[in-house]
């Protein structure tokens, strides 16, 4: 569903066969009669998916009422979503793929007219230190699905029921959102999907799916190995994780021709609000004479200027990571506020273009995508690109682009033991997503009164789907409580009726653009 494609083979294999302190704040300051029909002032702090989507959805939802909406973002537009160009070609450097199920992603990239780009058929190995490259798949599919069935036999069927189980539920947001319906906490997003993920969030992987029945063999490969390459995480990470990033098997992954940060431009394009490209320092709190709370933000642009705005809701929509070296200063609240402290994993990914050392791997032919299953493997998974604009130019007999992710920078030694020839390597260095405990506590997406942070929902689960989740609960909230319309926030419970097709999630998407 988000970003597994190393484990698509599994289900092709299938396929041919609470926080109530927070209330009496939000329903304290609804606005409504007149001043509902006053001019909104909206700063977004932050301009990729969460972001971006955040001020789409305001638009959408205000309709013809007035509202003006900024969004500073000190980079390009598109935040995790980013390119890298490696020898003359543009490649995916952060998000990069779309999978089926991911509907928010997939309605709006057809909804934008961004013309689909076709994954390449791939080849799929499983590495560690001790075995080396221990099993592959083939480029026939037939042969793969028996190389599969026999190594892990009923676990697949197993695991095919889980995802189903898994995105079922899950889908029960999509209609909650539609309804223009929000939430506070985390907690009660997820309540609103299905009980069982708050459970899971507190529960290992490993005892959720040894619980399941799933062999040893399984767990140890296949669940940790895409804990290992979507996370950086082992199987002592939340079960809920483990869920999300194995639901990402679903076959039929696509992406956007030109890069899917073209989605996060649309967003801001059709929102109509503004662009500051300026970094936020600071958020100051203000106290109106009628006892209104309003925001104003500090900010640095280019050549050392800096800048002031007024408004009267805020919505972070980048990590309030206490490791990142440029942090925002939240001040003139009474009290102080409560923020987040959710560390974020450093990760590097590296490009090169070169010949793979199949020596290394003691195979004649390589897999086009490895994944590690062991933690002291030095990378987490490597794979072949392809170029975001189709017609990229022919590549001699194996040679072409390659994308590791690492924890650390890799060794002359290490790259060289991996890559006969190589030339053009480019590392980028991201603070990817938070470090995911099954102790951690679960954020609000109301930080104060209409302060909202998106990025909440990562502590659940980072993705690009879970993104637009986040970044549409937030306006949602928003609308909500400067309407009055307090009965739509935390008031549901899993108990949705909807269905899990295209058409059900399509049909309420377009109502609500009509």
């Amino acid at each position: 569903m988000f970003s597994t494609p190393v484990l698509s083979f599994m289900l092709q294999w299938n396929a041919a066969k609470a926080s109530c302190k927070l209330l009496p704040v939000l329903h304290a300051s609804l606005h409504t009669g007149t001043e509902a029909n006053e001019t909104c002032k909206c700063g977004i702090i932050g301009g990729g998916l969460s972001g971006t989507s955040a001020a789409y959805y305001l638009r959408q939802l205000w309709g013809d009422k007035p509202l003006h909406v900024d969004i500073f973002e000190p980079q390009r537009v598109g935040g995790r979503l980013a390119l890298v160009n490696v020898d003359g070609q543009d490649y995916e450097a952060g998000g990069a793929i779309i999978h089926p199920r991911n509907w928010h992603m997939a309605f709006f990239a057809d909804h934008f007219g961004l013309g689909r780009r076709t994954i390449n058929k791939r080849t799929h190995g499983l590495y560690n230190n001790e075995k080396g490259l221990y099993f592959q798949t083939s480029p026939w599919a037939f042969l793969s699905n028996s190389k599969v069935k026999s190594r892990y036999g009923g676990d697949i069927e197993r695991f095919h029921n889980l995802v189903a189980d898994t995105l079922l539920s899950f889908d029960r947001i999509y209609e909650h959102l539609y309804k223009i319906e929000a939430f506070t906490t985390v907690e009660n997003l997820l309540r609103s999907m299905d009980e069982r993920f708050l459970e899971q969030i507190h529960t290992t992987a490993a005892v959720m799916f040894k619980d399941a029945g799933f062999s040893d063999r399984f767990i140890n490969e296949i669940v940790k190995g895409s804990l290992i390459t979507n996370y950086s995480q082992t199987l002592h990470a939340p079960a809920f994780l483990s869920s999300i990033s194995m639901a990402g098997a679903e076959p039929g992954s696509w992406s956007i021709q030109g890069g899917l940060r073209r989605l996060p431009e649309k967003f801001l394009e059709v929102s109509g609000a503004t662009l500051i490209p300026g970094e936020v320092t600071h958020v100051f709190q203000k106290q109106s004479p009628n006892r209104t709370v309003s925001y104003e933000v500090g900010y640095k642009k280019a050549e050392h200027e800096t800048g002031r705005e007024k408004y009267d809701i805020i919505i972070i929509a980048t990590p309030l990571d206490p490791g990142r070296e440029k942090q925002i200063h939240f001040e003139d609240f009474p009290g102080g506020l409560d923020l987040p402290k959710i560390p974020y994993h450093p990760l590097q990914v590296l490009f090169t273009h070169g010949k793979m050392n199949e020596s290394f791997f003691g195979k004649k032919s390589v897999p086009t995508h490895i994944m590690a299953t062991e933690t002291d493997v030095f990378f987490n998974r490597m794979a072949k690109q392809s170029p975001v604009n189709s017609g990229g130019v022919e590549e001699k007999e194996g040679y072409g682009v390659w994308k590791l992710y690492l924890n650390k920078t890799p060794t002359e030694e290490q790259l060289h033991s991996v890559f006969d020839d190589r030339n053009d390597l480019c590392l980028m260095h991201w603070r990817a997503f938070p470090e995911y405990t099954t102790t951690m506590e679960l954020p609000p997406f109301v930080l104060h009164d209409r302060l909202y942070y998106a990025n909440a929902i990562e502590v659940a689960a980072s993705a690009m789907e879970m993104a637009v989740v986040g970044g549409r609960n937030v306006a949602n909230l928003a609308f909500n409580q400067w309407f009055g319309h307090s009965d739509r926030i935390d008031s549901v419970n899993s108990t949705s009726s909807l269905g899990s097709t295209d058409d059900s999630i399509n049909k309420f998407n377009v109502a609500f653009y009509k």
